[in-house]
């Protein structure tokens, strides 16, 4: 794949295609805000601060796509909320 190529599939994820479709991820990096959560009397769950898809060609900051009000209780979920499975997840 050309550099002209790769950058076109960034280009259309950012515009909101499906991800496993166009290119492999390596990993998806989530920031977690527990801290809000327990404050609001919803221990054991947390917000999206951000989260990052890390590809062979670069890392893509997919955040948008995600509720960032709304209470996980894990990171599988936010992932399925992507529309992704199967894929490696961190916190970080």
């Amino acid at each position: 794949m050309s550099p002209l190529e790769k950058r076109f599939y960034l280009l259309r994820l950012k515009e909101g295609d499906t991800l496993k479709n166009y290119i492999e991820i390596e990993k998806v990096e989530i920031s977690c805000d527990r801290e809000t959560a327990s404050r609001c009397g919803a221990d054991g769950t947390f917000q999206v601060e951000q989260v990052i898809i890390v590809t062979e060609f670069g890392s893509l900051d997919v955040t948008k796509r995600i509720d960032q009000g709304k209470h996980y209780y894990n990171l599988d979920d936010v992932v399925s909320d992507l529309g992704l499975s199967g894929v490696n997840v961190e916190e970080v």
